[in-house]
């Protein structure tokens, strides 16, 4: 029982850590864009942007997308675990009480090695659905490179 805790306490401080070095580095983007936006508004270097036009596109551009996405798989991934085990656990009662007779499924009581390798790829394959949601949101609403981010502010085409 002490490995379990062990395993929570380390998956538990790798988030914290991911959480604290992904708002840490949100935060220097900011502070850059604003420095960024100060040096070429000086120099003529921008118009039809607004700072705040211009921030955007500059967070969009070089924020920590994938570390934000990483994190937020971990998370939902985490908090579907439980329910995901809960459901699991009641479709295999009831494929088994509903496929077999009573008193001849001594192979497929709970805890047993059949119900652990059930149990075990399920847990996997909705962590997997998990992270390919969420890749396939990351994907689907990649960046363009800064300059393409600031013609859409430009032409007001943000999404």
């Amino acid at each position: 029982m002490t490995f379990i805790y062990f395993a929570a306490l380390m998956i538990g401080g790798f988030i914290l850590v991911l959480s604290v070095i992904t708002v840490i580095r949100m935060l220097n983007v900011r502070a850059e864009a604003a420095r960024e936006w100060a040096a070429r508004s000086e120099a003529g270097e921008i118009e039809g942007v607004d700072a705040a036009g211009f921030r955007r596109a500059y967070l969009r551009a070089f924020g920590p997308r994938g570390q934000i996405f990483t994190l937020a798989t971990l998370l939902t991934a985490g908090a579907m675990t439980l329910p995901a085990l809960a459901l699991t656990s009641q479709i295999w009662r009831a494929v088994i009480r509903a496929t077999f007779e009573p008193g001849s499924t001594h192979w497929a009581i709970e805890g047993g090695l059949v119900w652990q390798f059930y149990i075990f790829f399920s847990i996997i394959i909705v962590w997997a659905v998990v992270a390919a949601l969420f890749a396939q949101r990351y994907h689907k609403r990649r960046p363009g490179k800064f300059h393409d981010e600031l013609t859409r502010v430009r032409a007001g085409l943000e999404r």
